[in-house]
């Protein structure tokens, strides 16, 4: 379905429609929309037009939600129309009160300022207030996405990573590509779907057209093709603790949770993972759907209570004990530890924390991180995925918690 998208002419789009009968067409007060064209002095043919137009006649205003018609149609909320819109090359769409047009020259509207070439239309994007939803926010991500990856055109406008790593080395160019890859996932997992199996399929026309133009390998969600790619693919946090596991992908993947879901790990300046990948071992077995990842990394165990790190386990004892003793262990008092669960854990939960990656980061002035996902046991040799938690560098590493242990570990 995908190749029918991204060689087309022309895809024509329905925004607002309920469903697929609804129509292009809508009962509309056009001209209180559309900007009014002043009379002048000198208005003949080839000459400039002057325009006058309220705020809500405006698609370029600086902060979204201001307008009501910035608010994305029925068609932006769909997330199996995600890889349509980023396969097509030209798009026409009849939204509720005006006709707008996308291609990789230029984005049109009916409403002020008419007509955009897209590098301005890029330059702008990053400069936007983000209060509410709004269709440039989709829109830029997706002309990203084509010009510099699916349809090969020439990148019209330097990235904001470019220009960071050329001034002062901190991004990698190859974790550009990643780091995109995450934008792209956050801004579909806005979307919604009816059935949560459909989660990959509704995104496998686009991860295969980046396959094909990057020689990169896509497995589940995430690019498997090195372990730096891996690691970029774990740093992930979900927004909302106790959601609905899926079990269409294993539980290091962002699609194993219902829960829309954030890349903190993506801010790391000088990233260096910390992880080494031994195999991405497939089985045979039909009860073993998906394949195990097989890593050697830093873990310590670590007692969870009330969603907080309560105390952090001696790893030479813990790794044998089965009924932990947390009172014989230092807690966690005044620890600044960030904390992202997957899913809600119970009292005294045993569970081990995984070193992924360290680097900096300069949100908030300059910090060196360490980023560990949170495991527990699955099975008898297995670890599932439950959390994520970001730890300061200099905590992690202090001589006041017990020494991390290199082990190996089945994630599934």
């Amino acid at each position: 379905m995908g190749q029918y998208y991204r060689q087309s002419m022309l895809t024509i789009a329905a925004a607002h429609g309920d469903n697929s009968a609804a129509g292009l067409f809508q009962e509309r007060d056009g001209p209180s929309h559309q900007p009014y064209v002043l009379p002048t002095s000198n208005s003949r043919a080839g000459q400039p037009k002057l325009y006058a137009f309220t705020k809500k006649m405006s698609f370029d205003l600086k902060i979204t939600g201001q307008s009501i018609l910035s608010t994305p149609g029925r068609l932006y909320s769909r997330a199996w129309v995600f890889q349509e819109q980023a396969l097509s090359p030209r798009t026409l769409t009849f939204a509720r009160d005006h006709i707008s047009w996308r291609c990789q020259e230029m984005t049109f509207n009916e409403r002020a300022p008419l007509v955009k070439p897209m590098k301005q239309f890029l330059e702008e994007d990053r400069s936007i207030i983000i209060i509410r939803p709004d269709t440039r926010q989709a829109d830029a991500a997706i002309v990203r996405l084509q010009q510099e990856w699916i349809l090969a055109k020439p990148i019209y406008v330097q990235t904001q990573l470019q220009k960071e790593h050329e001034s002062r080395p901190c991004f990698s160019p190859e974790d550009e590509f990643l780091i995109k890859w995450g934008n792209i996932v956050l801004h579909y997992n806005e979307r919604q779907m009816k059935y949560d199996s459909d989660k990959l399929a509704a995104i496998q026309g686009v991860a295969d057209a980046l396959e094909a133009v990057t020689s990169k390998k896509y497995f589940a969600g995430s690019w498997v093709d090195s372990t730096r790619s891996i690691v970029m693919s774990m740093l992930w946090s979900s927004e909302v603790a106790g959601s609905k596991r899926l079990d269409i992908a294993p539980s290091w993947s962002w699609a194993s949770t219902s829960s829309k879901v954030k890349w903190p790990g993506h801010f790391l300046h000088h990233l260096v993972p910390k992880i080494e990948v031994r195999e991405l071992k497939r089985h045979t077995d039909p009860s073993k759907p998906f394949p195990e990842l097989i890593i050697q990394a830093n873990t310590r165990p670590a007692i969870m209570n009330n969603r907080q790190l309560s105390a952090i386990l001696d790893g030479s004892e813990m790794w044998s004990r089965l009924q932990p003793d947390p009172s014989r262990y230092p807690p966690l008092r005044d620890t600044p530890i960030m904390i992202f669960l997957d899913e809600n854990l119970g009292s005294n939960e045993l569970v081990w924390l995984a070193e992924l990656a360290a680097g900096e980061t300069r949100i908030k002035g300059s910090q060196h991180q360490v980023h560990c996902v949170i495991l527990v046991k699955w099975g008898d040799n297995g670890y599932r995925r439950v959390g994520y938690c970001v730890w300061e560098e200099a905590v992690w590493i202090s001589s006041n918690l017990p020494v991390a242990m290199r082990r190996v570990l089945a994630l599934v």
